[in-house]
């Protein structure tokens, strides 16, 4: 095995070092040739010497010792580039059997071919809702997700997600209880260390909580970050569970550990097809319907439906207590309605520490037209079947001289005027990458003297790999 010294010099050329590093070594002097590669290494944390606070360059590493390097360069790899990741890949590799006997598995590397890192989750659920009568019922689910990310270079990298949904509980007579399709496809670039974009098909998540939306985008997006208490994002795209339809939309955000924060503006505009909006079963129907007009293929003038203004904070005494809120408001439906809520969690779960488990109390108040559909909430039946604005739920005024079919409102309330209720969540960690999550949403409350609503929970099991 090489000589320390010569270690030293070589990792430093090869993953850089912050020039001005201090030297805690006695027997390392300024005068040395390896002066600056050692003290650049110790200041990085990736070689620490002997207890006597000697670094002994001119004693022989033993493979272990470099396999202590190589465990914290590891722990590292996210901030060097992507020819730097691959030396780093290669040592891992050659010392993967005293990495193992560390406790430090090379799981990363195992799941990465060439250029591409493999990874995923599945879920196993049991979740209640309401039928189309109000009345609740049960459903039991499955869902697994793929996920490749491949590194183009060192500014720009492709992400794909591929997904699996099956109904547990379907007694059709045909087997259309499973569903697979591609869930994400984008394409991210980096401009400098500030600015980015991203095109393709994107989850995207809102406020604090994701109580308003938590889905899929297809569009553009484009970030920069000022620092970490200043981001802005600005995006045009078809919101999933908005029906497609296109929606513009802004975002200033920030977060500085103890305090996260976001102003959001959302605006629905522009035409989307029968089928994006209601399936193309139903595409097919109204194309039957039409046929006798002459016209085929049509499609939604999407009038302004949406302008929402919302935002959120949460507040973190430390890693196991915060207080959060979101509030968001439609000022362009009439009586401009109101979505908001505030609670608080406790706790912190950490999927390699099993045992540990957060949860969390919130209250909800939500106005007809304050909310469209998307949200995190596993029980999204309270939201979705009670003030849910939904997908398009259109009121026909006509159609046009080329063909498309004018909708005004397209987006209306389902049952009541307003909805209140508590939601309680749980998480726990039961084994490495194991956890179980619950919700139980309570106290519903509708505005309607003889509305009622069943309490809502689900259950599941979340693995990740």
């Amino acid at each position: 095995m090489k000589k320390g010294v010569v270690l030293a010099v070589l990792l430093a050329g090869v993953l850089g070092g912050s020039v001005g590093a201090a030297n805690p070594f006695s027997d390392v002097s300024s005068s040395d040739w390896a002066y600056q590669a050692v003290a650049d290494l110790s200041d990085e944390g990736i070689v620490d010497g002997y207890p006597d606070g000697t670094f002994r360059g001119q004693k022989n590493v033993t493979r272990y010792e470099l396999a202590q390097i190589v465990a914290r360069l590891m722990a590292k790899e996210d901030e060097y580039s992507t020819s730097q990741r691959a030396i780093i890949e290669k040592l891992a590799y050659a010392l993967a059997d005293e990495l193992d006997t560390m406790g430090v598995r090379v799981s990363t590397l195992e799941s990465r071919i060439g250029n591409v890192l493999w990874s995923g989750d599945a879920r196993m659920r049991m979740v209640q809702g309401y039928d189309w009568e109000g009345k609740k019922d049960s459903a039991f689910d499955g869902r697994m997700r793929i996920r490749a990310h491949a590194e183009v270079n060192d500014s720009t990298y492709v992400e794909g997600r591929l997904r699996t949904d099956m109904d547990f509980m379907h007694t059709g007579e045909d087997d259309n209880s499973t569903d697979t399709y591609m869930d994400n496809l984008y394409v991210r670039h980096t401009f400098g260390d500030s600015t980015s974009l991203k095109l393709g098909k994107f989850d995207k998540f809102s406020g604090q909580t994701g109580l308003f939306y938590d889905g899929q985008v297809r569009g553009l997006e484009a970030s920069y970050t000022a620092n970490d208490n200043l981001q802005f994002t600005a995006g045009y795209g078809r919101f999933k569970d908005w029906g497609n339809v296109e929606v513009g939309y802004g975002r200033i955000s920030g977060d500085n550990g103890s305090i996260a924060y976001n102003v959001e503006y959302y605006q629905g505009n522009g035409r989307v097809t029968v089928g994006d909006a209601f399936g193309k079963d139903t595409e097919e129907a109204i194309n039957e319907l039409l046929a006798p007009y002459g016209v085929s293929a049509p499609a939604l003038e999407v009038k302004d439906f949406a302008r929402i203004w919302g935002g959120g904070l949460t507040l973190r005494a430390d890693e196991d207590f915060s207080v959060f809120g979101d509030y968001y408001k439609n000022v362009k439906y009439e009586g401009k309605p109101v979505l908001w809520t505030a609670g608080f969690q406790w706790g912190h779960t950490d999927l390699n520490k099993p045992g540990t488990s957060r949860f969390s109390t919130q209250y909800v108040s939500a106005e007809d037209g304050s909310y469209i559909a998307g949200t995190t909430l596993d029980v999204s039946d309270v939201l979705d079947r009670s003030v849910g604005l939904g997908s398009i739920n259109p009121d026909f005024l006509g159609i046009t001289d080329d063909g498309y079919l004018i909708v005004e409102p397209i987006l209306r309330g389902t049952s009541t005027e307003k909805l209140t209720f508590w939601l309680a969540k749980g998480d726990v960690v039961l084994t490495k990458n194991v956890n179980l999550h619950g919700e139980y949403a309570f106290h519903i409350s509708a505005k309607d003297e003889d509305d009622h609503r069943d309490n809502l929970a689900s259950v599941s099991l979340q693995y990740t790999f």
